[in-house]
């Protein structure tokens, strides 16, 4: 049981990273437009992720099937 908690944990890693990899120069333009500052925007990408990152358990099914349905 703990080898298949441990496999999952690594997919939901590997998804993450790759939507962060995808997602983090848009995040970081979204974040200059806000406060006008590239080092600023780029602390809060790194926050957002990492506060992503923690809830992404929960985030992942949702952005998964919002993918597969198409736009709303």
């Amino acid at each position: 049981m703990a080898k298949g908690r441990r496999v999952g944990e690594a997919a939901r890693e590997r998804e993450f990273r790759e939507f962060a990899e995808a997602r983090q120069r848009q995040l970081r333009r979204s974040a200059y437009l806000l406060c006008g500052d590239w080092h600023e925007a780029q602390d809060l990408t790194q926050t957002t992720l990492m506060k992503l990152y923690a809830a992404w358990g929960r985030f992942a099914g949702t952005a998964t099937s919002r993918r597969t349905r198409g736009p709303s």
